[in-house]
């Protein structure tokens, strides 16, 4: 019997129902050309009509860094049409998180106070150094007390073990908010371990992002692909005020390149038709309510 033979007997129904679902669910939102190449050509037939209605180029915005990633990775941009550009947003919460917290940060783990940090702030830089280190790595490199974790209930678990002083970076957005705000709901957390905290509200964020636009003398339509992650805290009730009061295009998407371009073909759609309203494509994960009880949280 081979390796491969001997895996599958070793997995159980169950792993190979779910591994069956995964594995359609990908060919129907990642490999699936025939939808892909038949979006690309809704997708220029909406942008030919944009241009003979006398709509000239149309700018659409992704909120979200992993949408960003998969119009990057999947070559997105090179299947749209000369009159629609695809412009990257804000990002992720550590693309955003200001220099003086890593800074501070930075400052803590050279006093001898144990910082808990996600990997990809552990490499954030900052705009100055502190003890000569521009990130948590350098400071480590160096002599500091920095720990990678891949959770703050890693950083609870380890702060119990060394009682030592310590902080963990709540670095995120709605997303993760819930997450820790159980942990204090339940007291689990140690006294020996603080909470410095960069969580950030991202429709406030994509709120004054669009006020500022809208200042200006546009030559250009606007829409925007809202965050699928984000969307299943908040809703898709969040974003609606940018399409009821700004009157933008607004479609909350998941991250497979299908997602992404249906997305695009609904802005497109909107447009053309003169239409400004908040649509879920990611319906399988997002609801116009969202999660309440995360919200309460």
């Amino acid at each position: 019997m081979s390796m491969d033979e001997k895996k599958l007997e070793a997995t159980s129904p169950d792993e190979l129902v779910e591994r069956d679902f995964l594995d359609k669910l990908e060919g129907a939102f990642r490999s699936n050309i025939h939808v892909a190449v038949s979006l690309r050509n809704l997708i220029h037939r909406l942008a030919e009509k944009a241009l003979m209605r006398g709509i000239g180029r149309i700018v659409i915005m992704d909120f979200c860094g992993t949408h960003e990633w998969s119009i990057v990775h999947f070559g997105i941009r090179s299947l749209m049409p000369r009159n629609v550009e695809l412009v990257a947003g804000p990002g992720c919460p550590v693309c955003v998180t200001p220099s003086k917290y890593i800074e501070y940060a930075v400052k803590l783990s050279f006093e001898g106070i144990t910082v808990y940090t996600y990997g990809d702030a552990y490499r954030l830089k900052s705009l100055r150094p502190i003890n000569g280190a521009y990130s948590l790595q350098e400071a480590r490199s160096d002599g500091a007390s920095v720990q990678v974790v891949t959770s703050f209930i890693d950083a609870i678990r380890l702060a119990n073990m060394s009682g030592r002083e310590s902080v963990f970076l709540g670095i995120g957005f709605e997303t993760v908010a819930p997450g820790y705000a159980v942990a204090f709901k339940k007291n689990i957390v140690p006294g020996n371990l603080a909470f410095l905290s960069q969580v950030k509200l991202t429709p406030p964020a994509m709120r004054l992002s669009l006020e500022l636009l809208m200042k200006e003398k546009l030559d250009y339509r606007f829409g925007v692909i809202a965050p699928g992650h984000v969307s299943t805290i908040t809703g898709a009730k969040a974003w609606s005020f940018a399409s009821e009061e700004m009157g933008i295009p607004v479609v909350i998407a998941g991250f497979e390149p299908i997602d992404v371009l249906i997305a695009i073909a609904e802005i497109l759609r909107q447009i053309v038709n003169n239409e400004s309203k908040t649509v879920i494509e990611y319906r399988r994960a997002v609801t116009w309510s969202g999660d309440e009880e995360a919200q309460r949280t």
